[in-house]
C-alpha cells in the first residue's frame, strides 16, 4: 500500500501546507506519528511526532480559526490527548493556559455577535473543547467556571438551531451537527452537568426526531446509533425502542457495497466511519446485524491509494486524520488487534 511513499508524502505535506488543525492539518499528523510510533514500537515515528509538535507550537499564533477541523480548538484538543495518554510530558493546565484564554475570548465574540442564519459557527467545537477542559481540570473554582460555560454553550446551540436540524444530510457524514450535538449532550449528562435541563431537551426533541426515517441506510444507521446512545446513558427506553425500529431497516451490506463507492473509505464520510459506528454500538452492548463484513480487506483494496501519487489536490485535502493518516491508524489498530 505504498507505505514508504505515504510516509514520504505526509512529511512533504507538513512542509508544503500551512494547515495546523486536528482533522485537516499538522496536529492530526502529529497525533498519527505519536500513536503509530507507540503501536509499532517505532522510535523514528515518535521523533517525527516531537518535531511536528514543536513546529505546531512555534506557529500557534498564526492560526485564528476556532474549529476542531482546521483551527486552534483542534490543536488544543490534540495537545490535551497527547498529555493525557503520556505521549509527551507536562501539566495540561500550564500548557493550554494561553490557548484557553484565546478560545474563551473567541467564544465570547461568537456568542455576543449576531450572524447570518447560514453562517457556520464554531460553537459546537468550542463546547467540545470545554468539556475536555472540564474533565482535565482539578481546581474547584475553574471546574465550576467551565461547567457554567458548558451549560451556556449547549443552551445557545439548542436555542439557535436551524430549521434543518432534523433534516437528513447528504451524503453520509459523522460531522452532521444535530447528531453530534445529541451525543455531546449525552457526554455532558454523564459528567453531571445540567442533567435536568438536558433531560428536558431530549423530551422536546422526541416528537420531531422520532418521526424521521432517513433515506440513506448509512444515515439510518447513524441515527440508530445516536438514539441508542441517548437511550442507554440517559436511561430512556423510548429512545432504544426508536433505535430498534431503525435497526430493522438497516442493511449493512447495502451501505458498504452500494451507498459507499470504492474510494469512499474516509474516517468521517466513508467505510471507516461506518466501522466506527459499528464499534460504538458493540461497546455500548448493542448487536449490529451483518457485522462480520471484512472492513480491513475493503480498505486495503480501495483505489484511494492510487490517488496518493495521481491526485495532488485530493492528497492536500486528505493527508491528515480525516484522510490517509486516519486510514493508516485504522489499519495499524486492526493489525494490533489481530496479534493480541
Amino acid at each position: 500500500m505504498l507505505n514508504k511513499k505515504l510516509e514520504y508524502k505526509i512529511c512533504g505535506a507538513l512542509q508544503q501546507f500551512c494547515v495546523s488543525g486536528l482533522l485537516k492539518g499538522d496536529m492530526g499528523v502529529c497525533i498519527y506519528y505519536f500513536v503509530s510510533g507507540r503501536m509499532r514500537n517505532d522510535s523514528h515515528m515518535t521523533q517525527l511526532g516531537n518535531a511536528s509538535l514543536k513546529r505546531i507550537m512555534s506557529k500557534m499564533g498564526q492560526n485564528k480559526k476556532l474549529f476542531i477541523e482546521d483551527g486552534v480548538v483542534g490543536i488544543a484538543i490534540g495537545i490535551s490527548f497527547l498529555l493525557k495518554y503520556k505521549y509527551v510530558e507536562g501539566d495540561v493546565n500550564d500548557v493550554l493556559q494561553d490557548i484557553d484564554d484565546y478560545i474563551y475570548k473567541g467564544a465570547c465574540v461568537v456568542l455576543e455577535n449576531e450572524t447570518a442564519p447560514d453562517t457556520k459557527l464554531p460553537t459546537l467545537d468550542i463546547l467540545i473543547f470545554y468539556i475536555v477542559r472540564y474533565i482535565d481540570v482539578k481546581a474547584p473554582v475553574r471546574k465550576r467556571f467551565y461547567g457554567k460555560l458548558i451549560e451556556h454553550l449547549f443552551n445557545y446551540i439548542y436555542i439557535h438551531r436551524l430549521d434543518s436540524f432534523y433534516q437528513e444530510s447528504y451524503p453520509f457524514s459523522l460531522k452532521k451537527d444535530s447528531y453530534l450535538f445529541l451525543c455531546v449532550l449525552v457526554w455532558i449528562y454523564k459528567i453531571g452537568i445540567a442533567q435536568k435541563r438536558i433531560g428536558h431537551i431530549f423530551e422536546e426533541i422526541k416528537p420531531f426526531l422520532f418521526s424521521c426515517f432517513p433515506v440513506l441506510h448509512a444515515n439510518r444507521f447513524q441515527l440508530m446509533t445516536v438514539a441508542r446512545c441517548v437511550g442507554k446513558f440517559v436511561n430512556d427506553k423510548e429512545w432504544v425502542t426508536f433505535a430498534d425500529r431503525l435497526a430493522e431497516n438497516v442493511d449493512m451490506n447495502y451501505i458498504l457495497e452500494k451507498e459507499l463507492a470504492d474510494k469512499n473509505i474516509l474516517p468521517q464520510t466513508g467505510v471507516i466511519g461506518i466501522w466506527l459506528l459499528k464499534e460504538f454500538n458493540l461497546w455500548m452492548g448493542f448487536a449490529v446485524r451483518d457485522s462480520s463484513y471484512d472492513f480491513e480487506k475493503r480498505v486495503i483494496e480501495s483505489s484511494i491509494w492510487d490517488r496518493i501519487e495521481k491526485d495532488a489536490e485530493f492528497f492536500s485535502n486528505y493527508y491528515s486524520l480525516d484522510g490517509y493518516c486516519g486510514i493508516r491508524m485504522f489499519l495499524d489498530y486492526l493489525k494490533r488487534q489481530n496479534e493480541i
